[in-house]
C-alpha cells in the first residue's frame, strides 16, 4: 500500500504502520525520497481525502528532497495477454515484432488526462523547493494537443506496458532513467 496517511485500503496496510513508515522515513538523515505509485486507484475512490496525501508528502519533503513520479497512461487491456492471444506465439518472436510494428496501439492522451486529473492536481497544488517531478506520460505520449494526441504502448519490437497499469521492464527503464537524472540534479547541489 502506498504511503498515504489516514488511507488503510489493503490487507495489513493499518494505520499503526502507515505511521511508522513515515516515522522511519523522517528519523532518517536528509537524503532522496522517490514517490511512485498507481495513485489513480486511491485518490479516485470516493472516501478518499486530498489532505491525507498532501499532508503526507509535505512531511516527507520538510525532511527530504521528494521526487514526485506523475502517473502513467494506463492501458485497457493487458498488452501481454490480448497481443498473445492474438497472435498465439511469444511475444518475442518475429511474428510479434513485425505484428508490434505494423500495428500500432495507442491510448488516448484526453482519456489518460482525464484519468489522472486528481492526482495531477494534488501533486501540482504541492510547492516546495524540495520537490521534484517526473512525468512519465512525456516518455510514452505525443507532445502537442492533448486532445488529438496519443500515448504509445510498444515501439517496433517491445512493449512499454506488462499488464495494464504497471510498465515492462523497457518501460521501467524509460522511467528510470528520467529519475535517476533528477536525483543526479539534485545530488549535484
Amino acid at each position: 500500500c502506498p504511503l498515504i496517511l489516514g488511507h488503510t485500503w489493503a490487507a495489513g496496510c493499518t494505520q499503526d504502520l502507515q505511521k511508522r513508515r513515515l516515522s522511519f522515513l523522517l528519523s532518517q538523515n536528509p537524503g532522496v525520497v522517490v514517490f511512485v505509485a498507481n495513485f489513480h486507484q486511491y485518490v479516485n475512490k470516493e472516501e478518499f481525502r486530498n489532505e491525507s496525501l498532501v499532508t503526507t508528502l509535505e512531511q516527507i519533503s520538510s525532511h527530504h528532497d521528494l521526487i514526485l513520479v506523475y502517473p502513467i497512461p494506463e492501458v485497457p487491456i493487458h498488452l501481454p495477454k490480448f497481443l498473445y492471444a492474438k497472435l498465439r506465439t511469444d511475444l518475442r518472436s518475429e511474428r510479434s515484432r513485425n505484428f508490434l510494428r505494423d500495428t500500432p496501439y495507442f491510448i488516448s492522451q484526453k482519456q489518460f488526462f482525464a484519468q489522472a486529473k486528481r492526482t495531477v492536481d494534488i501533486f501540482d497544488g504541492l510547492k516546495n523547493s524540495n520537490i521534484h517531478r517526473v512525468y512519465p506520460h512525456t516518455i510514452f505520449c505525443a507532445p502537442g494537443d492533448s486532445t488529438n494526441s496519443v500515448c504509445k504502448t510498444h515501439s517496433d519490437n517491445e512493449l512499454y506496458y506488462a499488464d495494464q497499469t504497471h510498465p515492462s521492464p523497457l518501460g521501467a527503464d524509460m522511467i528510470n532513467s528520467r529519475i535517476i537524472k533528477v536525483i543526479e540534479q539534485i545530488t549535484a547541489k
